[in-house]
């Protein structure tokens, strides 16, 4: 279920901060081990030097009952399967709805960017092999998509800011921060017709490292 997907990725959001940055223990007996952490950790600085700051971005659109919001986040929950792959743990999403006019229907898409990119245009023409990006819809025939932030320290119904900015220097209160948990809202549409609200909350660890204090 993509809920569980998007659980995943969150829980794993990723902040810019140098302790964060290690480099590869070159005790571990195995020399292929070894090259792989190195391989990773070269990529990773790499992705860092290029991402100057914390990327934590929703947009809302649609209205409260039909939203079809917009998240890009950078996540440390890639895999990477060989030891020799020119990336690390460190990838940026954006999960993004778009209308399917062909079939009549609303697909909702997730684009992956192993450099980092740090903005929401989805319409640009550079999710190519080159850029380390992949562009692959997830679920065909949503009504909506919709996220809703939390920055206090304890859960409650305060749910109410549907956007967030970490780039936005305008903002002291979103800058370089990500919130500390995530209302997910997924709207499906039953056989008979009707609205099927799917809805979680997800705790985002890194948002108490960044938040007030």
């Amino acid at each position: 279920m993509i809920l569980d997907r998007l659980h995943y990725e969150l829980t794993n959001t990723y902040i810019r901060r140098e302790s964060l940055f290690v480099i590869a223990d070159e005790s571990a007996s195995s020399s292929r081990r070894r090259r792989s952490r190195r391989n990773r950790s070269r990529f990773r600085k790499k992705q860092e030097s290029e991402d100057s700051q914390t990327v934590f971005i929703g947009r809302h659109n649609g209205d409260s009952q039909t939203p079809l919001d917009t998240l890009i986040f950078t996540t440390t929950a890639n895999f990477v399967f060989t030891p020799d792959a020119r990336e690390s743990d460190l990838v940026e999403v954006i999960y993004y709805p778009v209308e399917d006019r062909e079939r009549g229907e609303i697909v909702l898409r997730r684009r992956e960017y192993k450099m980092p990119v740090g903005d929401l245009d989805v319409e640009r023409e550079d999710c190519t092999p080159e850029r380390h990006c992949t562009d692959f819809a997830v679920y065909r025939g949503i009504r909506g998509i919709g996220f809703r932030y939390y920055t206090d320290d304890r859960f409650g119904d305060r749910f109410d800011q549907d956007e967030w900015d970490s780039t936005s220097a305008r903002d002291e209160e979103q800058y370089n921060r990500v919130p500390r948990a995530v209302e997910i809202t997924l709207v499906l549409e039953s056989s008979a017709g009707t609205d099927l609200l799917f809805r979680t909350i997800v705790a985002v660890p890194a948002g108490f490292a960044t938040g007030r204090k």
